[in-house]
């Protein structure tokens, strides 16, 4: 899907209040959905009852982990949106080679990534990468978007920068390769969803 770079600007009232709307046309192509999605969990917490606490809210310093659970064996790749950039969380920083792209995860078992306690998910590789959620000093919360990405069949992973163990791209980069993926591979997902830090 390319984005037509003639957009405009429209102030519409509404009530007592005005709204501003971007206006843009998008051109890509579609294709019609001929099978049902693959319906996977998948949601960050804080606890050790993952079930009593998805929301989604954390505490500046918390630790962040990710309940993944799918009815079909696949491949599994996660991504966190912040500032702009779109940082790469799944395969783990240190994982070989045959983690390139992304990580296999079995049918009806249990993930919780992310989480020092669960160590063996991945065969020759018992570390983790563990992440420790701050927000400004001032208050403010912060608002990340985590991207879930899962396929029953084998993808590629985007083309990454590298700063210190962290690899990241473009978000504009991250949408062309969802965008891609989703028009080569009809069983290609993204489930997306916020995190908060608060002080």
């Amino acid at each position: 899907m390319t984005l037509v770079t003639q957009n405009r600007f429209v102030i519409r009232d509404k009530g007592d209040d005005q709204e501003i709307w971007l206006l843009c046309e998008v051109q890509g192509r579609a294709r019609a959905i001929e099978q049902a999605e693959v319906n996977y969990e998948a949601f960050a917490y804080n606890c050790d009852e993952p079930l009593k606490c998805n929301s989604g809210m954390f505490k500046n310093h918390d630790s962040m982990y990710l309940y993944f659970k799918t009815p079909v064996s696949g491949y599994l790749s996660i991504f966190m949106l912040e500032d702009g950039l779109v940082y790469r969380l799944l395969p783990y920083a240190q994982m070989n080679s045959d983690f390139e792209s992304y990580v296999p995860v079995k049918a009806d078992e249990i993930y919780h990534l992310f989480n020092p306690a669960y160590r063996n998910y991945f065969e020759g590789f018992p570390m983790v990468d563990e992440y420790g959620l701050t927000t400004y000093e001032d208050g403010e919360p912060l608002s990340n978007m985590i991207y879930v990405v899962f396929s029953p069949k084998p993808f590629q992973k985007p083309l990454l920068n590298q700063q210190d163990d962290l690899k990241y791209l473009e978000l504009i980069d991250f949408m062309e390769w969802l965008n891609q993926n989703r028009g080569l591979d009809k069983d290609f997902q993204v489930k997306q969803f916020n995190i908060v830090i608060q002080n």
